[in-house]
């Protein structure tokens, strides 16, 4: 489980995308 952090990354970045305006 070393992707783990990526996904986390990738979820997160995905996610503070589609809330900025």
């Amino acid at each position: 489980m070393t992707d783990m952090w990526s996904l986390k990354i990738c979820a997160w970045l995905g996610f503070l995308l589609l809330f900025k305006p």
